[in-house]
């Protein structure tokens, strides 16, 4: 906001405007021109002011953060990222999509994991899969299963 107030200043110093008295303040009256001279002074104090004002939107237009003021249409399983005058929605990982719509991934079905399919069961979760040994294994501490060799007597 600084670099703002300062590109102002600078702007009025380069383009002046008219003096306007108290009086004219208080009244809320613009003066009339006395002459030509002073009426084109008065048209290009306008147009620095028009001017000086679409220079404030642009570069309110280019510093709004829109993810950050949740002015953003992002999914709520997308990564919203600012950029010059917009932003981009992605979909997080496990999700596909245009980041304004999400949907998750069944890693499970899609072949998209890394269960070990001969001792593992593959369960999908929202945005992520997990393994789970299958009947006769047993985990063995390190997130692999093995086989189980305690067998039962009867």
């Amino acid at each position: 906001m600084a670099g703002m107030k300062t590109l102002i200043i600078i702007f009025v110093i380069m383009f002046p405007v008219a003096m306007i008295t108290q009086e004219d303040v208080n009244h809320g009256v613009c003066p009339v021109p006395a002459n030509k001279e002073e009426e084109e002074f008065i048209k290009e104090r306008e147009k620095n002011r028009e001017l000086m004002e679409e220079i404030a939107r642009e570069i309110e237009m280019t510093c709004l953060d829109e993810c950050e003021a949740g002015l953003h249409n992002c999914h709520d399983d997308a990564y919203c990222t600012n950029t010059k005058r917009s932003f981009t929605c992605t979909c997080k990982p496990g999700y596909t999509g245009d980041g304004v719509n999400c949907a998750d991934i069944n890693e499970c079905n899609t072949g998209k994991h890394n269960c070990d399919v001969t001792r593992n069961v593959c369960h999908n979760t929202i945005g992520s899969f997990g393994c789970a040994c299958k009947e006769g294994y047993i985990e063995d501490g390190e997130d692999k299963c093995k086989g189980n060799t305690s067998r039962s007597l009867n």
